[in-house]
């Protein structure tokens, strides 16, 4: 399969990449960051191009894709003590869209994340996402969009609701970041609230189930999926770490709002946290 990578690639996108060609897939990543410099490979290529350049839709054209996956999960707000680059979530997602109903491609998958529910006590499919943060509320609006493509374009959409991932390569990932700063700081903060649920997922496990969606035989036009493993809480995984790092305190900074202060007029118009 030839298959497009974009989004926010600053992630899991390098390991993604790597296991894709392990399988033999063709793989060109958009807004390639410095990880994807040492790949060497016949059936890779990266580009530094966004959707805002020009030259854009000659990535595009440039291939028959097959398969178009768009990353907007974010991780790293929950240690920046700054404020979040939200604009990075779904950069870029209407031109995907728009350019792969253009070129008829076969699935486009958007990688979000559990920060669309919120503080609902279910995360299942059936559940209807309530956000309690801006980023929860950037990741639905993107999930809208997808289904916007679906019901008027007939595009084939996956929606991808992933919790943190983990693994030997993941140095962006949040728990990797969170272990870095336990070795090295007295004082960590965490941007949520100690009793909200997290969980964590191998990139393996992601990987594989990638391969599962992309054989699939005349897939339904929109399919949502929630890759949730058994949940702990941050003030449990806070505990955790002290075991091992005895001496390092964590504080949690509850950003989160109630759903009514999130409001969509249009725009999307947040009132400052």
């Amino acid at each position: 399969m030839d298959i497009l990578i974009t989004g926010n690639v600053s992630t899991f996108a390098s390991s993604l990449t790597k296991y894709l060609l392990t399988e033999d897939h063709s793989v060109v990543v958009t807004g390639a960051t410095q990880d994807f410099l040492s790949f060497k490979a016949k059936k890779f290529a990266a580009f530094k191009s966004n959707p805002s350049d020009s030259q854009y839709e000659e990535i595009f054209k440039s291939h028959s894709y097959d398969a178009v996956i768009f990353i907007a999960a974010q991780e790293d707000y929950l240690l920046d003590s700054a404020r979040p680059n939200l604009g990075h979530t779904n950069f870029g997602l209407e031109t995907n869209l728009e350019f792969s109903r253009q070129n008829k491609i076969g699935q486009f998958i958007y990688i979000s994340s559990f920060e669309v529910y919120g503080n609902a006590a279910s995360t299942l499919e059936t559940i209807t996402p309530v956000p309690s943060t801006e980023i929860g509320q950037l990741l639905l609006n993107g999930e809208n969009l997808c289904r916007f493509y679906v019901e008027k374009h007939s595009l084939t959409v996956s929606i991808l609701h992933i919790p943190f991932i983990y693994g030997p390569n993941e140095n962006n990932s949040f728990f990797y970041q969170l272990v870095q700063k336990a070795s090295s700081q007295k004082m960590i903060k965490v941007s949520t609230n100690a009793q909200a649920h997290c969980s964590f997922l191998h990139i393996d496990d992601l990987a594989n189930f990638l391969k599962k969606l992309f054989q699939q035989e005349n897939p339904p036009k929109l399919q949502i999926f929630n890759l949730f493993q058994n949940g702990i809480n941050f003030s449990f995984l806070a505990q955790q770490l002290n075991f091992y790092f005895p001496k390092v305190k964590i504080e949690f900074i509850d950003k989160r709002e109630h759903p009514s202060n999130l409001k969509a007029e249009g725009k999307i118009a947040f009132e400052k946290l």
